[in-house]
């Protein structure tokens, strides 16, 4: 999946990128970004279950429980004619639990590529695949 994100930094992306990403079919996940950090997930519950006015939502409910990206191979960039792309992989753990329920950390895989656009540090676009689905 790639969505076009010209035009904005990453510090914008925080609020916008939620609704930029479930433009797309089927989404289930949602990838935003940080100026420090580059990537954060959240989980936007289970599949079809959403509308986009919800989405921002389960967002801010998640993201307490967020226990952070860390890296785990190291990243790369290579020159593409649009300019660098940068290669980042990395694990996200967090909590979940339901009412009554004792939390359980969950760990999840992710590869993300950043095209950026000349030097600004501006996402052209963002493409991500996560190793395996949240929910068992």
């Amino acid at each position: 999946m790639r969505v076009p994100l010209a035009h904005r930094s990453p510090t914008e992306m925080t609020s916008a990128f939620v609704h930029a990403l479930w433009e797309g079919d089927g989404l289930d996940w949602l990838v935003g970004a940080t100026a420090e950090d580059f990537i954060w997930i959240a989980l936007a519950e289970e599949e079809s279950c959403l509308d986009r006015a919800q989405a921002q939502e389960v967002y801010l409910a998640r993201r307490d429980s967020f226990r952070g990206f860390k890296i785990v191979d190291e990243c790369f960039e290579e020159t593409v004619p649009s300019g660098p792309l940068r290669v980042v992989a990395g694990k996200i753990e967090f909590e979940d639990g339901y009412q009554g329920e004792a939390p359980c950390m969950h760990t999840e895989y992710v590869t993300a590529v950043l095209h950026w656009e000349d030097d600004c540090r501006e996402f052209v676009h963002l493409h991500t695949s996560i190793s395996k689905p949240f929910r068992k």
